[in-house]
């Protein structure tokens, strides 16, 4: 009995096999086109923008970036006034840019500080690339007097970017104002192997070498007949030549060269300035008075610091 309910079973299960393969050959399987997807959306890659070709920095703006690096630049070449109207722009272009914030602080400050541009960059600092806080932390840290960040920041900085003429040319400002002028110096001649024609350099290095320990008057003129030589156009370099002059004991160099900055800006400050108080020097009163009346009404086109070999700085 067993053996033939094997043997039924086996025939059932057979049939049942066999039943679903011909079902199977009646409906062939059917090879459908795949429906086409929508191609993914390619990654797109934000590449920061760089200040000065090199630093990366958090803005998108295109002219927020270039109305910075204006700034630093006419800060760089004592025009002071036009430095902080660019930095006015840059942010303009830019709410949210803490290097634009930092860069109007810092040229702000030599005549009428701007704590609200001073407050709002360190408070945007974490929005910021690593690069750019280290910039930003430099400018607010030297403001504020926090000498250690301040060093710490300005030494990164040298370390990430040791040939950009910028970052050396301000931080080797910097140091001269610390009266680190041995540094300075080997800094400011370095910035000239990398660029001999950069103006800032010279005029500071002209300055440099008369008002360190060790005076060097040769030098010092000679870099500053240099800085003439490059930047013809600008009143800075003879007025720079005018006042080194002067300290070397050259008064009548001193005049010419005060005159010749006038000549290319009458209504340049410094100069007056400088020719008044070189006249004085050497006992000339009424000439002194006269120069100091005829020019009194002229605007002043440039901020003056009454510290010999400051003022430029």
């Amino acid at each position: 009995m067993k053996q033939r309910y094997f043997r039924f079973s086996a025939l059932l299960v057979f049939t049942l096999v066999a039943g679903q393969g011909l079902r199977a050959q009646d409906h062939p399987p059917r090879v459908e086109e795949a429906k086409s997807r929508p191609a993914a959306a390619p990654h797109v890659v934000n590449v920061p923008l760089l200040l000065f070709g090199t630093i990366p920095i958090s803005t998108r703006s295109q002219e927020a970036r270039k109305y910075a690096e204006l700034a630093v630049d006419k800060y760089e070449n004592v025009l002071l006034d036009d430095a902080v109207v660019q930095a006015e722009h840059s942010i303009e272009k830019d709410h949210n840019f803490a290097l634009g914030y930092a860069v109007l602080s810092f040229t702000s400050r030599r005549s009428i500080p701007n704590e609200g541009a001073l407050e709002r960059a360190k408070a945007l600092l974490p929005q910021a690339t690593p690069d750019e806080q280290l910039m930003v932390r430099w400018m607010t840290s030297i403001q504020e007097r926090n000498l250690l960040p301040a060093i710490a920041s300005m030494n990164d900085l040298l370390k990430r970017y040791p040939k950009n003429k910028h970052v050396l040319y301000l931080t080797s400002e910097w140091l001269y104002n610390q009266q680190d002028f041995e540094r300075s110096q080997k800094m400011l001649e370095y910035l000239l192997k990398l660029d001999p024609n950069f103006p800032p350099a010279l005029n500071m290095l002209g300055y440099s070498y008369i008002a360190s320990g060790h005076p060097d008057p040769a030098r010092a003129i000679a870099s500053l007949k240099r800085y003439i030589e490059v930047d013809p156009s600008s009143p800075n370099p003879e007025d720079s030549l005018g006042e080194v002059l002067r300290y070397a004991g050259d008064d009548q160099g001193s005049l010419e060269h005060y005159s010749a900055a006038l000549q290319i800006d009458p209504t340049f400050f410094s100069s007056q300035l400088g020719l008044g108080d070189t006249l004085t020097l050497m006992g000339k009163y009424d000439e002194a008075r006269a120069n100091t009346t005829r020019r009194s009404s002229s605007p002043k086109t440039s901020a003056i610091y009454s510290t010999p070999f400051i003022k430029k700085l």
